[in-house]
């Protein structure tokens, strides 16, 4: 069995959404953290960019996964889609 098509589209909105919430674990107590601490890291950064950092990181995942997906099955025409074995 193989994988001949990804949906460009809903694969990249799936995996934007993933980026995003994974991120937001880790930047948001970062976040708060800076903002608490000063406001600013030692670098100069203020505490309250890290609340974009999710965002950015989901759209310019958006964007590369769509382009993966894109050549994946412009590829998978070529050379064949991945292979899978299912029980």
């Amino acid at each position: 069995m193989q994988i001949k098509k990804f949906g460009a589209v809903q694969t990249a909105k799936v995996m934007s959404i993933l980026y995003l919430i994974i991120t937001a674990l880790i930047f948001f107590p970062l976040a708060i953290f800076v903002m608490s601490s000063g406001g600013k890291t030692k670098e100069g950064f203020p505490g309250w960019v890290f609340f974009f950092f999710p965002l950015i990181y989901g759209a310019v995942g958006f964007i590369t996964i769509s382009l993966i997906c894109l050549l994946y099955n412009l590829l998978a025409k070529f050379i064949g889609g991945v292979e899978i074995d299912l029980e």
